[in-house]
């Protein structure tokens, strides 16, 4: 049993545009993780550390920005 054209061209416009706006989506978070880590760099990492008290809260936030910065995925689009 045939579909009609007109069903599969719309199912194939709608799979292109949902493709092209989820690369959108996910272009546009890389750019801001970018900037994100440019404003954290030198003196806003030393802030970030500054108001915490808890030595497990220190310790989780730490272990946050190492695998953010050590992820060879991060890394890459960032630079």
């Amino acid at each position: 049993d045939m579909q009609p054209k007109s069903n599969t061209w719309s199912v194939v416009i709608a799979g292109t545009t949902g493709v092209l706006s989820c690369l959108y989506i996910f272009l546009v978070g890389l750019e801001l993780l970018g900037e994100a880590f440019k404003c954290l760099g030198g003196r806003g990492a030393g802030g970030l550390f500054e108001h915490i008290t808890n030595p497990v809260a220190g310790l989780m936030v730490g272990i946050l920005s190492t695998v953010l910065v050590q992820s060879s995925s991060t890394s890459t689009s960032i630079v």
